[in-house]
């Protein structure tokens, strides 16, 4: 705004000057040939001052394209902000963040971890919140903010400096600045504190080591798709590569075998869920990417394990005449096998998507994690998980002759592939079994697992067992037995006491047994790696739930990735906007199972839309806004998470908002007030 404002007054002292100017032009000559000064000496004296004035308000071409700054230059300029920071040099709190986190990443003893930048925290927030022009506050003996982080200075245990660190966040929240310096502890405020503190000594994020992470290496592996959502960069096939991830039973059961109701009707006619002939849009074929010359060795492995078979030119389908091909790329898996990076096959099907018409399936039964957050432990009881895994779920399932003209692949077959006598003619590969890269995929495979599922669970029945489902659509159930499917996973949830929990560890439940008999039937590959039987701790859809504590939260090792990335943009002072993305999505990731920390992510959001206008690789300097919520975020990340012991409230709200309005609903016992903005 500041900014703005010298502008203008630069302007408007342009236009006031400009008619005395005109007037005096005459007399203004005559002055200038006595004093011998040149029109050309002017006119460099002119360009001069606009260099001056340009630099002074940070619009200088150079400064602007730089990709770096160096301290004289932070120094060199002027504040530009409101008139309570105008007397701190432009920039400068870059340079003190980019000292804080340098400091801190050198006294890391051995391995930095989580746990390790509290300190940088309290003192980044203090440093960027002042001087705050937010009125300050005395905690009275009923008030709860500010926290007093003060009075928690002398504690030394491994956990203080990171509790701190969240008191110090939580009054940044508040809207308290840098407050919170007082040492006076009001009564309502030792309880929260007691209860923060015993949430921070048993956080595990804390204990998480930072990776040896930068940006430059994560967009080695990975990007960011139209919608900013994280994605796994497509990589050339190489079949040394993917040979481990394909099985030989690919291809050998047939998907009409395991469908039923609307499913299998859409996989018997085909043809049906094609738009008609005026809606069809044909795409240019995606690129098959293979690595060097290896295209004939991966056609011919793809040939052998069942994935692919030979089809002519003439029986592909055609939209306006010409072909509708496909693309093929392979991802990393993140495993490695005899020092041999391995892949993942994907088959880029966007042409076929694109006149197909889509499939709910059993879409709708896909489990959310945060679901879980309805589930309620007493004090007695504790969560036990067991799970199950498919492996090569999508590629073991061979669909019928009818499919394969939608699903070539834009590489003609190498020659030794072509049957003799029929090189005049055009062959390529195409996809026999159920393709992950299809529009309706999902439901599919969806449908296939809970169909084999409930076939088990109805045996159960006959046993006198009871399970009940969790799924998106449906309310969450209070039954102590729950079982999810989530594609190719399946999770069993059980509400036990821990005398029990500790009997039963490590051993497979009768549910699981009956589901692998099941598995071993119908002949789904089970992975033995990712089983777990019985555990108090178990990762869940991406989630880590802890049964003995009663909780789930973020991955620990996502937590402490998404926190390296925002600690490199920290000490950089400048980020692009897919790297705001990344780390704002990341930490919207964590905010999931603790919503009300979504509030403390807004400027991000600022900054990545006014980043629009600039190509999504350039970099800009960071407002001190934006500094503050990714400073305050790392300092919050103990909060988040899910507790299945939390007590009732007898109030019950409800809310809404849109960009015109907003309002909530409160309800105690029979009175109900609705409040609106």
């Amino acid at each position: 705004m500041a900014k703005e404002v010298r502008m203008k007054r630069g302007v408007a002292s342009e236009d006031e000057s400009s008619e005395p100017i005109g007037q005096a032009e005459v007399g203004a000559e005559e002055a200038i040939a006595e004093s011998g000064i040149t029109a050309e000496d002017i006119e460099t004296l002119i360009d001069e001052a606009r260099e001056r004035a340009l630099a002074e308000d940070g619009r200088h071409p150079v400064w602007r394209q730089g990709l770096s700054q160096t301290e004289g230059e932070f120094k060199d300029r002027c504040m530009e902000g409101s008139g309570q920071t105008a007397q701190v040099h432009s920039q400068e709190f870059h340079i003190k963040m980019r000292g804080l986190v340098e400091a801190c990443l050198e006294a890391a003893a051995g391995v930095l971890k989580v746990g390790s930048l509290g300190s940088l925290v309290v003192d980044a927030l203090m440093m960027l919140e002042k001087p705050c022009c937010r009125s300050g506050s005395n905690a009275g003996k009923g008030n709860l903010f500010p926290l007093p982080v003060a009075h928690f200075n002398h504690h030394k245990e491994p956990h203080s400096a990171f509790f701190r660190a969240v008191l110090s966040g939580l009054n940044s929240l508040h809207s308290f600045g840098d407050s919170g310096q007082d040492e006076r502890l009001s009564p309502v405020a030792r309880l929260v504190c007691k209860r923060l503190e015993r949430v921070v000594k048993g956080s595990a994020i804390l204990e998480e080591p930072l990776p040896d992470i930068n940006f430059q290496s994560f967009f080695s592996l990975k990007g960011l798709d139209y919608s900013g959502e994280e994605v796994r960069l497509a990589m050339p096939i190489n079949w040394t590569s993917i040979e481990p991830s394909l099985p030989p039973e690919v291809g050998c059961l047939d998907i009409r075998d395991f469908c039923c109701g609307g499913v299998a009707h859409f996989i018997n006619h085909i043809d049906e869920t094609i738009l008609p002939v005026e809606d069809q849009v044909r795409l240019e074929p995606p690129s098959v990417m293979i690595q060097g010359n290896g295209w004939e060795e991966v056609a011919h492995g793809l040939i052998h394990r069942g994935l692919c078979e030979l089809v002519c030119e003439d029986s592909l389908f055609k939209i306006n005449g010409e072909v509708l091909l496909n693309g093929l790329f392979s991802v990393s898996k993140d495993e490695y096998k005899d020092d041999i990076l391995l892949s993942r096959l994907i088959m880029n099907l966007k042409p076929w998507n694109r006149v197909s018409r889509s499939l709910d399936g059993d879409v709708c039964t896909l489990p959310a994690v945060t679901q879980l957050a309805s589930l309620y432990l007493h004090d007695e009881d504790v969560l036990v998980t067991s799970s199950e895994d498919l492996r090569c779920f999508f590629y073991l399932f061979r669909v019928p002759p009818s499919w394969t003209k939608f699903m070539a692949f834009g590489k003609e077959a190498p020659r030794s592939l072509v049957p003799d006598g029929k090189e005049h003619k055009k062959w390529y590969l195409a996809s026999r079994v159920l393709p992950m890269g299809y529009l309706n995929s999902v439901g599919i495979a969806q449908h296939i697992h809970r169909a084999v599922v409930l076939k088990a669970m109805g045996s159960l029945k006959g046993l006198g067992l009871t399970i009940q489902e969790l799924r998106r659509d449906r309310c969450f159930s209070a039954f102590p037995n729950l079982f999810r499917v989530y594609l190719d996973n399946f999770d069993q949830l059980q509400k036990l006491d821990r005398k029990t929990a500790l009997l039963i560890a490590e051993s497979p439940s009768e549910v699981v047994e009956q589901l692998r008999e099941c598995y071993a039937h119908s002949g789904l590959l089970r992975h033995p790696k990712k089983t777990v039987q019985q555990k108090l701790g178990a990762e869940v859809q991406g989630a880590w739930l802890d049964g003995e504590q009663g909780k789930l939260f973020a991955k620990p090792v996502k937590v402490a990735k998404y926190v390296r990335l925002a600690l490199e943009l920290l000490a950089r002072g400048k980020a692009s906007q897919r790297e705001l993305q990344v780390v704002g999505g990341g930490f919207v990731y964590v905010a999931m199972f603790n919503r009300p920390l979504l509030s403390s992510l807004n400027q991000i959001w600022r900054a990545i839309v006014e980043a629009e206008v600039h190509p999504p690789t350039m970099r800009f300097w960071l407002k001190r806004e934006v500094m503050v919520e990714l400073v305050r975020f790392i300092g919050l990340c103990p909060l988040s998470f899910m507790d299945f012991r939390g007590k009732f409230d007898a109030m019950v709200t409800a809310s809404d908002a849109s960009t015109t309005g907003g309002g909530h609903l409160q309800k105690h016992g029979s009175y109900a007030i609705w409040l609106c903005g």
